[in-house]
């Protein structure tokens, strides 16, 4: 019985590592120029999410990301305008004595347009893979695998502090919009307001680092302490 469980997680785990890898050479490498393809592909996940999942699940997800992906376009937007406005790129080939055509067959309007697109599309399928490869993946089947409990304790430990991370994520912007510096500030027009976003995303992200790296000595002890006592009562 025993043996058929591990062979089941074993199967289990491979199948949807294998699907999971071959999704990403997908979107990440075949198609990531061809932008209608990964519209399709981003169409196709979020039903595969909602249906192997649960709707409220994709939901929390894009709730999770948005922000996110929108300051990502500003920032991909900025340098776009920058490079457009003032021609960043030649003059720096120039000046380095090389002639090279950055933008290939595109104008300098059509490379970034397709540049963004790509960018918010490659990085939004993969969440979303990743997201249900994560998910589908529980530690039952972790804890089934014929492995050496070295592996066996890392592979648990990057679920446990990936599951409190997609957790705290939420709750961080919960804290930090409780903030009042950060709830009222004056807008006194878009560099002022760029700055705000960026300086408060700065924050939570060395936020949530320093939350998963003291939680993370935590959880390691917590499971080498239930796999020694797993161990010990098989043995």
């Amino acid at each position: 019985m025993q043996f058929s469980r591990s062979h089941s997680a074993t199967l289990r785990v491979a199948g949807i590592l294998a699907i999971t890898f071959f999704m990403l050479w997908l979107v990440c490498y075949r198609f990531v120029n061809d932008i209608p393809v990964l519209f399709v592909a981003l169409a196709l996940f979020n039903v595969a999410h909602a249906l192997l999942l649960d709707s409220s699940s994709l939901l929390r997800l894009w709730k999770r990301w948005y922000k996110k992906m929108l300051f990502l376009l500003a920032i991909n937007v900025l340098f776009a305008f920058i490079d457009i406005r003032f021609h960043i790129y030649d003059g720096f080939l120039r000046l380095l004595g090389q002639q090279v055509n950055v933008y290939g067959a595109f104008t300098p309007m059509e490379y970034y347009q397709h540049a963004i697109a790509r960018t918010f599309l490659t990085l939004m399928n993969t969440i979303l893979i990743l997201e249900i490869a994560v998910q589908k993946i529980t530690f039952a089947d972790l804890l089934r695998l014929p492995i050496h409990p070295d592996l066996k304790k890392h592979l648990l430990f990057f679920r446990s502090i990936l599951n409190f991370l997609i957790e705290k994520i939420d709750m961080n912007d919960i804290v930090f919009d409780t903030i009042p510096e950060y709830q009222f500030y004056p807008k006194s027009g878009f560099i002022s307001d760029f700055k705000h976003h960026y300086k408060k995303n700065l924050i939570l992200i060395f936020t949530l680092i320093k939350i998963v790296n003291e939680q993370s000595i935590i959880i390691g002890e917590l499971i080498e302490n239930k796999l020694t006592h797993t161990n010990t009562i098989r043995k």
